[in-house]
């Protein structure tokens, strides 16, 4: 596994536990991101999140019910010391939404909506409808999916998804574009029209509850929102304060309080409806795909959920959670026992701006699950009952710990150098018309333009591959790749002077790709191009390149390839060396892990296997029979 030695970080003591840590836009400054920690009954500013260093809590956030007449003095939310969660910022109407009770309520600025959103604060139930009169029976976990709607968990199970559709009136008019051409934060003011969000269901003044799934395999804990692409971030909101990275958040290349009590959401920052929901349950992680089906209507009166699970004319389209396969990034030795899954349990998550999920599991430690499914563990012995909240602007990671037995709260904030997805505006058609200036110019980005544009006659170097010819630049070449260092400098081989080079027994898509790896210094390795990406990288010694392609070959991994892939890894192990050695334990440790799922579904591939590896095949028999055997005094143990 991958640990993170010598992390720096600070700890802050706390009057009691951490119900949540959060981003929003500042209601002083919507240029500015807000880091609010929920602590005792109250929201504290968390400062120094522009910075390395010098954090502190400030003063107590007072909050105020919207509406109240001016005649008296304003009603004030905290006097009334109520239990708040799950704080979930929505971009696509600019607020930020909460658990309180039985209810969701509303957030803008620091003031809250006097209209609940949904649900009675004191009376629970379990029916859909629209707003106050709709009833939540357990409510936790409320997630955005960037598009108009909330998703919170319900049920005595917690395994029902219900979802929110906010009406139209309450969409933001976003980023609007000011008379300089530049991008500005607009009014928060209705959109215009409901047919924006489209049909009666959106043009209705309140918010319609529905429910979404109703059979959830688990207790579902904690969510994030992962985008499908990396956060792109719009003006000053997005510059505030993110630290340089340290080198800890790797990329593979190519291509997520506990329980009820205090089920923590993340990813509401920029996006608007793609990606995944990620739920975190005691076995795993489940993934709900976005975007989500038109909302469907209700009747006016409160229905019993059985009936509103029901899609009025089958009009709705069956969602299903889909389980995320977890793969171990370990470095060699097989699976091992002390990584085990079934103890992932999600009291809390947090998502960074490229996918990756931190979570903490019940043996301490703080773990990071690709959006492939690829899980490091990044340190061990954290405190007792420590949960992941959110990641800073700074790019700090901010964890609540609790110590029951001696009464002593804190909170750890991790310098991970971690990319934060941050709360945004959305923004609208038109400021999106607006002509940005042009991205700032990067050598990357000139060299992949020089080398898009051969041949233009800067070239001094062909390579050709097969019936394709490449047109480049010796000296990039030279620097960039020992290989053709070897072959270019000095007189020791004919080539140093010669104007085409051949280059035999390799794969032309796969050489163009390495070229742009050359130039670049980045290339998207696609599934199918990975193995013989990671062949010509390791011919032409580019262990980094060889990395991401490996990495790429283990997280697509299949039931129904992991036979291939295993022959493949064998044989570059015998021929190439040991730099696909650890692909080949993943790939083992992969097997022994789902081996009921292979048997079920690779047909003759286990056949072929014994065939041709069966030394391979009768290590991969053995470690099963091991990995069984322990499973099993596990599950004895828990129960």
């Amino acid at each position: 596994m991958q640990y993170l030695q010598n992390v720096a970080g600070c700890k802050l003591p706390l009057p009691n536990d951490v119900n949540d840590v959060f981003l929003r836009l500042d209601p002083s400054n919507e240029q500015r991101v807000q880091a609010l920690v929920s602590c005792d009954a109250v929201l504290r500013p968390l400062l120094g999140t522009d910075a390395r260093s010098g954090f502190s809590l400030g003063d107590p956030i007072d909050l105020f019910w919207a509406g109240d007449s001016g005649a008296g003095p304003r009603r004030c939310f905290n006097s009334e010391r109520r239990h708040y969660k799950d704080f979930c910022w929505d971009p696509w109407s600019a607020a930020l939404y909460f658990v309180c009770g039985q209810a969701v309520l509303k957030l803008l600025g620091d003031e809250l909506e006097r209209e609940l959103v949904a649900g009675n604060i004191q009376e629970g139930g379990e029916a859909d409808g629209e707003g106050p009169a709709a009833r939540f029976y357990l409510p936790h976990t409320l997630v955005s999916d960037g598009a108009g709607s909330l998703l919170v968990v319900d049920g005595s199970g917690s395994n029902r998804i219900r979802r929110l559709q906010l009406p139209a009136a309450w969409q933001c008019a976003g980023i609007t574009a000011a008379a300089t051409g530049g991008m500005v934060a607009g009014p928060r003011m209705p959109a215009g029209t409901a047919a924006a969000v489209g049909g009666a269901v959106a043009a209705a003044s309140a918010v319609t509850v529905t429910t979404l799934l109703t059979d959830a395999p688990e207790y579902l804990y904690s969510a994030s929102r992962v985008p499908s692409q990396p956060q792109e971030q719009q003006g000053p909101a997005a510059a505030g304060g993110q630290g340089e990275s340290n080198g800890n958040n790797t990329s593979s290349g190519g291509g997520g309080g506990g329980g009820v009590n205090g089920g923590n959401v993340s990813g509401s920052g920029g996006g608007a409806g793609s990606g995944w929901v990620v739920y975190a349950s005691d076995n795993g992680f489940y993934r709900l795909p976005l975007p989500l089906p038109p909302p469907q209507p209700v009747p006016p009166a409160p229905a019993p959920a059985a009936a509103a699970a029901a899609a009025p004319g089958g009009a709705a389209t069956p969602l299903a959670l889909q389980r995320l396969e977890l793969t171990d990034a370990y470095d060699g030795r097989g699976a091992g026992p002390e990584l085990d899954f079934g103890d992932l349990q999600g009291d809390a998550q947090d998502v960074d701006a490229e996918g990756f999920i931190y979570i903490v599991d019940l043996h301490r430690r703080l773990c990071r699950v690709s959006p492939g499914g690829r899980v490091d563990t990044l340190m061990t012995g954290l405190p007792e009952c420590a949960s992941c909240y959110a990641v800073l602007p700074n790019g700090f990671l901010a964890l609540g710990a609790a110590d029951y037995r001696d009464g002593n709260y804190s909170l750890i904030l991790l310098d991970l150098g971690l990319q934060p997805l941050l709360p945004q505006m959305p923004v609208t058609a038109a400021a999106a018309a607006v002509a940005a200036p042009p991205p700032p110019r990067s050598l990357p980005a000139d060299l992949g333009a020089l080398l898009d544009v051969q041949p233009d006659g800067t070239a001094d170097l062909t390579v050709r591959v097969g019936e394709r010819r490449f047109h480049c630049h010796r000296l990039i070449l030279s620097a960039r790749c020992d290989y053709f260092r070897q072959r270019l400098v000095g007189d020791g081989f004919a080539d140093a002077r010669a104007a085409e080079l051949e280059l035999p027994d390799a794969d032309a898509d796969a050489f163009a790709l390495l070229l742009r790896w050359l130039y670049t210094g980045s290339a998207t390795v696609a599934v199918d191009q990975s193995c013989g990406v990671a062949e010509l990288a390791d011919r032409l010694l580019l262990p980094e390149l060889l990395g991401v392609a490996l990495a790429v070959v283990a997280e697509s991994v299949s039931a129904a390839t992991v036979i291939d892939k295993l022959l493949w890894a064998a044989g570059c192990c015998e021929t190439r060396g040991e730099g696909f050695g650890g692909l080949l334990a993943q790939l083992k440790a992969w097997y022994v892990q789902h081996h009921e799922q292979v048997a079920a579904e690779a047909g003759a591939g286990r056949k072929r296997l014994a065939s041709e590896a069966p030394d391979l095949m009768i290590e991969l028999m053995d470690a099963a029979l091991v990995w069984e055997r322990t499973a099993g005094a596990k599950r004895a143990r828990r129960s």
